[in-house]
């Protein structure tokens, strides 16, 4: 199954900042639009126009807003808060698009690209789907001081020390998990590298940008029992509705001088079993 690419927008007290992942790639360069008394003043106008609804008396029904507010704010979305680098590389995405975002008040899904070659909102052009940022930034605090990056070389951390990756109930169903894994992060030595996909994190994309530069010599996957597919193979649940199977992780572990120990941690119904 094709991966999508993966919009982060986030927004802080004063700017929006904006990261865009291509499937396959490294990590996007992030950009960021400040919000000045203008800009909220115009995007509050905008989403109030859109909220509105028009009574019409003779039928006693209610309709929605119209095309021209509509427009309005997807062309405003689109060309004044959305940096213009990554205007145009949305352009060029082919795959679905995930939005990760911590405001869930925006429409971003309407934003539209009045270019003579689109002239589409973004949710006409791409497969778009959203998942809620403001978890995961609370997760990344609590599990923030528990990693310890390690030194780069060339692009890729020091080989000097021992690496793992963590893939922690990547379906939010065993919370157990999370527990798991800080505790025995908090117990590993100061020169154990840990890199932490929790949740939504924990997805094919994410695996291939951190596996490419990190180079980890344990994965250690914390999650639900495996299921089987088709051909009896057993394959690993991760974020969203992907699996992790054999030909996937051959995929991903691609370019890897060695093959990392795996370990499997399953947890069902809180009560864990661990399998290596």
């Amino acid at each position: 199954m094709e991966q999508p690419a993966l919009l982060s927008i986030i927004r802080t007290e004063t700017t929006y900042r904006f990261r865009l992942d291509l499937p396959g790639g490294p990590l996007g360069q992030e950009y960021s639009t400040d919000l000045t008394a203008e800009v909220r003043e115009r995007l509050r106008r905008s989403l109030q126009a859109i909220g509105q609804t028009t009574e019409v008396k003779r039928s006693g029904t209610r309709v929605g807003p119209t095309q021209d507010a509509l427009l309005t704010l997807g062309r405003y979305l689109f060309e004044t808060i959305l940096p213009a680098p990554l205007q145009e590389s949305i352009r060029r995405v082919e795959t679905a698009l995930i939005m990760s975002t911590n405001t869930p008040d925006i429409p971003w899904e309407l934003m539209y690209d009045n270019s003579p070659k689109s002239k589409r909102y973004l949710c006409q052009a791409l497969s778009v789907g959203r998942i809620v940022h403001q978890e995961r930034e609370t997760m990344q605090q609590r599990f923030a001081p528990l990693e310890r990056p390690g030194r780069k070389i060339n692009g890729r951390r020091d080989a000097q020390g021992l690496s793992v990756l963590f893939l922690v109930n990547p379906t939010n169903e065993r919370p157990g998990a999370e527990e798991e894994v800080a505790t025995l992060c908090t117990s590993l030595p100061e020169s154990v590298t840990r890199i932490i996909l929790y949740r939504q994190q924990a997805n094919q994309l994410q695996m291939r940008v951190r596996i490419g530069a990190d180079t980890p010599h344990v994965l250690h996957y914390a999650g639900p029992l495996p299921q089987t597919n088709g051909t009896g193979e057993p394959t690993l649940a991760l974020a969203g509705n992907s699996r992790l199977d054999t030909n996937v992780f051959e995929q991903l572990l691609q370019g890897l001088p060695k093959h990392p120990l795996v370990f499997l941690s399953y947890h069902e119904d809180e009560r864990g079993g661990r399998s290596i």
